[in-house]
């Protein structure tokens, strides 16, 4: 097959869930199909990168972190039809707000998967705008949507998404890359992510100083982004070490190195970092989030985020009941090995792209 991909994010420009999705996802697919990439990066180039064609398009601006391409406009509309499917990544992209519209004129066939509902950088009072109106056009408007977790699907239906388009396809992580290794543990508690108001930012800020109040742990924060300064101003580096954005390959000796992996986010979808630790046979103590339910199944906690002081308690309990994080940890590696493999979520993806292209042969 010949695939298309649309996304605003690509690993390594961006280390992120969407841009390492697309990226691996990419990588593993062009063993079998011709794979092209449009993507918005730093600058405008074109080339081959692990047996996929990969060209970036140079935003005009970013809002809310989201990448304005008008460029990319232009290439969708004179190359889509050369391509069996054309797969975009996440309606809150610009991009996929692109391939909407274009579908209308062009009628190409269109695969739309969501990363989560909504955004970590938006105001909500805009996200539930946008659902309302041009979320709930971008979504409709393709062949068929993706979505991680069953949670998401009845949410997709609520919001007036056509029910017949929508196929759940879990997020997957490399079981044999993301695997318990003989490491020392470091540190107490690992935190991965951006910097900004829908990861709980505020949240951690408090679980995390009630946490080195009360005991003597290190810290591991990994990631960057606009509210980092003023986070570091209000808890300080004591007990906390920072690193900034690290080369996936080189994460799963920093979850072998924790011994607790804690995301006290307001707004997720499936986050790969959770699957990861698991992955890792490292606890997670996470939001109480509805899609998260059936994946952590007694593997680790799920704490409402505004509840600091509980959130903070259990991550004190594990850290004083070793044999319990042991418990929960395998607990967790057979959760992901034997129903978030990463190939599983390929090969799905694949048979939904072939079950698009013989529906369109039949309606031909």
């Amino acid at each position: 097959m010949n695939i298309l991909r649309i996304t605003g994010d690509i690993y390594p420009e961006v280390i992120g869930g969407v841009g390492l999705h697309t990226y691996f996802m990419s990588k593993l697919q062009a063993k079998e199909h011709n794979i092209t990439v449009y993507t918005c990066g730093k600058k405008n180039y074109s080339r081959k990168i692990k047996n996929f064609n990969l060209i970036s398009f140079k935003p005009l601006t970013r809002i809310f972190g989201n990448p304005i391409v008008f460029r990319l406009f232009y290439n969708i509309y004179k190359n889509a039809n050369n391509f069996d499917i054309v797969h975009a990544h996440s309606h809150l992209f610009f991009t996929t707000n692109i391939c909407s519209f274009l579908k209308k004129i062009k009628k190409f066939k269109l695969i739309i998967t969501s990363h989560g509902l909504y955004s970590q950088t938006a105001p909500i009072f805009f996200q539930k705008i946008y659902m309302k109106t041009l979320g709930k056009f971008t979504l409709n408007s393709a062949d068929a949507i993706i979505c991680y977790t069953e949670s998401e699907k009845k949410e997709l239906i609520e919001l007036g998404i056509n029910e017949s388009k929508i196929n759940v396809i879990h997020n997957g992580v490399n079981i044999d890359f993301f695997r318990k290794k003989r490491q020392d543990k470091k540190y107490g508690i690992l935190w991965v992510g951006r910097f900004v108001e829908g990861k709980g930012i505020i949240y951690l800020n408090e679980i995390l100083r009630k946490v080195i109040l009360n005991y003597n742990t290190k810290v591991l924060i990994v990631g960057d982004g606009p509210l980092k300064k003023s986070f570091i101003k209000d808890v300080g580096n004591e007990h906390i070490e920072y690193i900034n954005n690290i080369s996936y390959d080189k994460m799963p000796s920093l979850y072998n190195k924790s011994e607790i992996f804690i995301l006290p986010s307001i707004n997720e979808g499936v986050p790969r970092t959770i699957l990861e630790s698991m992955s890792c046979e490292v606890p997670v103590i996470s939001a109480d989030l509805p899609q998260l339910k059936n994946i952590i199944d007694n593997s680790g906690f799920l704490i409402n985020p505004k509840d600091t002081s509980l959130f903070a308690e259990k991550i004190l309990f594990l850290l004083k009941n070793k044999k319990i994080m042991t418990k929960l940890g395998k607990r967790g590696r057979e959760i992901i090995s034997k129903n978030f493999s990463w190939v599983d979520t390929v090969d799905k993806t694949v048979e939904l792209y072939k079950k698009i292209i013989r529906n369109n042969q039949k309606d031909v």
